[in-house]
């Protein structure tokens, strides 16, 4: 996303011998935000400062410890999920009273900004056991991203947002 500009490049890699999935071009294509439909692909940047959702988890915080210089573990409360997609309604509603307990653990640098928080979401109705797990690194050093070269983008396709908006 550069100056309320955004370009997607989609690869179906590994998807050799699948048949039905669209042509999409190599090269970076630029989006119209009115033909994207789903809040799924973002299309601006809208100052998000917590895209992987941490401050759910550490809302929630039923209980917590340190459990070393910088590491800390306890339970969350899911059903205190608000609008974040760490669980879908389905998933929490199979967790039943579990939801209220979930074990995470977190992690922060010598500065106390937090570098990691893994949730350890146990296994409820058809769901296996799973973790969400949430990095930030890179505090201050974040590169301004660059405009794809001209020749290396055009205007997304047809298929590209059919695709997109799925």
């Amino acid at each position: 996303m550069v100056k309320k500009q955004s370009w997607i490049k989609i690869s179906f890699k590994g998807a050799e011998g699948l048949t039905g999935l669209p042509k999409l071009p190599k090269k970076w294509m630029l989006l119209d935000p009115a033909k994207v439909k789903t809040e799924d692909v973002p299309v601006a940047y809208d100052n998000e400062t917590d895209p992987g959702e941490a401050g759910a988890v550490l809302r929630a915080i039923v209980d917590v410890k340190q459990t070393g210089a910088g590491r800390f573990a306890g339970t969350t409360d899911l059903t205190l999920k608000g609008e974040s997609d760490i669980v879908d309604d389905a998933r929490l509603k199979a967790l039943g009273e579990q939801a209220k307990a979930v074990p995470f653990e977190a992690t922060v640098d010598s500065q106390g900004r937090l570098t990691s928080t893994i949730v350890k979401i146990p296994a409820a109705g058809k769901a296996k056991a799973s973790r969400y797990v949430i990095t930030y690194a890179g505090y201050g050093t974040t590169p301004t991203p660059a405009a794809p070269p001209a020749d290396e983008q055009q205007p997304a396709t047809k298929d590209a947002y059919q695709l997109i908006n799925a």
